[in-house]
């Protein structure tokens, strides 16, 4: 895991991360790179999160390996957005080079193993182990046909129902070549770990179906996105952009990825850009004066106290009432508790912003270059400082690297560790 932030003003924009990454799950290194510049002479800068690789590339290589690209052509665009959508291009146009065909069969062996293994196979059996539990009875072989047929229909009907990511994507055509490419990988797959469950041929059907959906739907499968955020100028932008992608990778050659809301300085609206990434709750308790977790445990428990009102038991409670005057009464005390439900969370949320954030954003809004660097890398560090007194896992750590990017000046490295002695490498440098 990593923490990661992006600062923005009129006058820069500073990013900061921290240098700590998960091998296998447990073992942690404190030496990963996660920020970069674009290239030499470009004002952008690049943060990596979560996923360090794509396909099994690391994205130190393939963010060079657009570097070189870019360089090359002499590229260079009017808006950051253009750069981002560039890169896109960049992904497909190479995916030859970066994601051969065995790569992407590998990642769609992963993805079905884990939809076949742990969200259906494990999933049904717990499901049968409660049963056993609640009932101290056997199973019949009618409960092990439902259980099973529910888990598939649940899954298929949660990624049926997320929306598409590329609305004007034929998607017939992707699930022919779906079934296609990897057809008898899904059959060998199915039958490893899912022979011995009674599923009928309608419902392995609507797996297959599922699985060709991967490429297009917006849901992450296991969480291994990658997260890659653009910060800097476009060649006629004055003032700093943020842009910001998920990608999870690539099967018969279509890339899946979703473009998250962008920030972007301008004149009138928006004078100051915070914007945090990965672990961000121990930033978001500093900007906001509470911990997220803490906020949203309040305001659920304050949710069920007013839905246990029930308004039902106030009219019945009330003697003399005909008929008609409860059913005059009910709506007006359901709209009533709804309200003060709606005026709490209101309140709640004018006195973070008002006693809290909105001074740390007027703040922002001045900082010079030298300040904004300080307050990011201080950002980083406070979550790291946290992780490191707390019982879980040091998931964020090591040396911050630090940089500021601004119109005229460009990219320049505030804090920045290497691998190697500088002393020795004077020509890299």
């Amino acid at each position: 895991m990593t923490a990661e932030v992006v600062l923005m003003n009129k006058q820069a924009v500073a990013l900061a991360a921290d240098s700590a990454v998960t091998i296998m799950g447990s073992k942690i290194f404190n030496s990963a790179n996660k920020l970069f510049n674009l290239a030499p002479g470009y004002p952008i800068g690049i943060l990596i999160y979560n996923n360090a690789e794509l396909m099994g590339i690391p994205w130190e290589i393939i963010i060079k390996f657009y570097r070189e690209y870019i360089l090359e052509s002499k590229t260079r665009f009017t808006s950051l957005q253009e750069y981002g959508d560039h890169f896109i291009q960049f992904l497909d146009k190479r995916k030859e080079t970066l994601f051969n065909e065995a790569q992407q069969e590998t990642f769609v062996r992963q993805l079905m193993q884990g939809l076949m293994q742990n969200d259906i196979r494990a999933t049904v059996r717990k499901k049968l182990e409660e049963i056993i539990l609640q009932t101290a009875a056997r199973v019949s072989d009618d409960d092990v046909v439902q259980i099973t047929k529910a888990v598939i229909e649940g899954l298929c009907n949660s990624w049926q129902e997320s929306p598409d990511l590329f609305p004007t994507l034929n998607t017939v055509e992707i699930e022919e070549k779906f079934q296609e490419c990897y057809g008898d990988i899904f059959e060998e797959i199915f039958n490893n770990f899912l022979s011995n469950l009674p599923i009928s041929k309608t419902d392995k059907a609507r797996l297959k179906r599922m699985c060709a959906q991967w490429s297009y739907k917006e849901r992450w499968f296991l969480s291994i996105f990658s997260g890659v955020v653009f910060a800097g100028y476009g060649e006629n932008e004055l003032f700093p952009t943020c842009i910001a992608y998920q990608f999870e990778g690539m099967m018969c050659n279509q890339l899946k990825y979703k473009a998250l809301p962008g920030v972007s300085i301008s004149f009138d609206k928006i004078h100051a850009g915070f914007l945090p990434f990965a672990q961000d709750d121990v930033m978001r308790n500093v900007l906001g004066g509470i911990h997220p977790q803490y906020l949203q445990a309040l305001l659920s428990s304050l949710e069920n106290m007013f839905i246990q009102i029930h308004p039902e038991r106030i009219v019945d409670s009330i003697s003399g009432l005909s008929v008609s005057d409860k059913s005059r009464l009910l709506p007006i005390l359901t709209d009533i508790n709804t309200r003060a439900l709606q005026e709490v969370f209101d309140k709640v949320n004018r006195i973070v912003a008002t006693d809290i954030t909105d001074p740390i954003m007027q703040i922002l809004t001045v900082l010079p270059k030298d300040e904004l660097a300080s307050m990011a890398e201080t950002l980083v560090s406070i979550t790291s400082f946290m992780r490191r007194v707390s019982n879980s896992r040091e998931t964020v750590g090591g040396p911050i690297d630090v940089a500021v990017i601004s119109k005229k000046d460009g990219f320049i490295w505030i804090k920045r560790k290497h691998y190697f002695d500088s002393e020795h490498n004077y020509e890299f440098l």
